[in-house]
């Protein structure tokens, strides 16, 4: 019984040319020249999220 995922035989061993591949160049062309930037948060996020902490501690501590 053949599997859907075997192969025939007829397609081993054809010593098709194996390419070098360079990861560098993909990630290069894929995501551009600069692949590991790292995503920043603009201090206008810091500054709400510093204000909501402040807030949260101060309901926490006045509302009892």
């Amino acid at each position: 019984m053949k599997r859907s995922w075997e192969q025939d035989e007829g397609c081993d061993g054809l010593d098709l040319p194996e390419e070098e591949f360079d990861y560098e160049e993909f990630v290069a062309r894929e995501f551009g020249s600069r692949p590991h930037q790292q995503i920043g948060l603009s201090w206008k996020w810091w500054a709400t999220a510093v204000f909501l902490v402040i807030a949260l501690l101060a309901v926490m501590i006045l509302g009892r």
